[in-house]
C-alpha cells in the first residue's frame, strides 16, 4: 500500500514469560512510544498521536492490527484508529 509502514505487532510486546504456557504483555507506554517513533519518525508520530494526521492499522484478519491500535492508544493516541482486514475483490 502506498505510504504504508510495516510495524510487526510483536515489536510492541514484552518478551515471552518463563511460565508454561508463556505469555506476553504490551510494553510500557514510554517503550511503546519509542517503538512507534522508530517506525514512523518523531514528527509523524507527533501528528498521528495528536490526531492531526490519520493512520490506519491493517492486517490479514484484523487481529494483529488490533494489537497495534491498542499499543497506539496506550502510547497516547487521542482518537480512534480504524482497523482494516484483508480485502479480496473479484470481477
Amino acid at each position: 500500500m502506498p505510504g504504508s509502514v510495516s510495524l510487526p505487532f510483536s515489536s510492541v510486546l514484552s518478551p515471552p514469560s518463563s511460565t508454561t504456557p508463556s505469555y506476553q504483555t504490551l510494553l510500557p507506554p514510554a517503550e511503546l512510544e519509542e517503538v512507534i517513533v522508530k517506525a514512523l519518525g518523531k514528527e509523524v508520530w507527533s501528528d498521528v498521536k495528536s490526531g492531526k494526521k490519520d493512520i490506519i492499522a491493517s492486517c490479514g484478519s484484523g487481529m494483529t492490527a488490533a494489537i497495534l491500535v491498542l499499543a497506539m492508544e496506550v502510547a497516547g493516541r487521542e482518537t480512534k484508529v480504524p482497523i482494516y482486514d484483508e480485502v479480496s475483490l473479484s470481477n
